[in-house]
């Protein structure tokens, strides 16, 4: 498989380093999906899927320092201006994760509730915003946000 990857990735697209580096962040090989992500950043610089995917694998790499880092990528996604509100789910999520690692809820709830307003009736982000509103031990609002929760999909929690 490492061979017949190292031949395809001379030849490929950006969509394509894109999906391997997913693949291989998903199986746990963070350096080498920061490698293919890298090379297809190169190619296209500044996408939104790009850099939200780097942040990710930076994110649960496990080094410190490159976590640390996590949180450019997201930031650099979610103040694009071009983006307006086609800003990737998964950026908030990794923005508001970043925080939650820090134990800095507030600032999770915050990057949250630009996910529940810009995504609308999407069950997990309320379902994340529950979570963090019982971290910071926000009772009634984590009940009220699994009544909404609830309501869009019923088994959601």
């Amino acid at each position: 498989l490492d061979a017949k990857m190292r031949e395809e990735r001379k030849s490929c697209g950006e969509v394509s380093l894109y999906y391997a580096g997913m693949f291989l962040w998903m199986v746990g090989r963070h350096d080498k999906a920061r490698e293919y992500i890298g090379r297809m950043m190169k190619m296209t610089p500044g996408t939104p899927e790009g850099n939200t995917l780097y942040g990710w694998i930076d994110l649960t790499c496990g080094r410190d320092s490159l976590v640390k880092k996590s949180v450019k990528y997201f930031d650099d996604v979610i103040s694009n201006p071009d983006l307006g509100s086609n800003v990737p789910v998964d950026c908030f999520f990794g923005k508001a994760k970043f925080h939650e690692m820090r134990h800095n809820y507030s600032s999770s709830l915050e990057v949250l509730n630009q996910a529940v307003v810009q995504y609308q009736g999407y069950t997990p982000a309320l379902v994340e915003k529950m979570r963090i509103q019982l971290a910071l031990q926000d009772w009634e609002q984590a009940v009220d946000t699994a009544q909404r929760a609830l309501q869009s999909a019923p088994q959601c929690l």
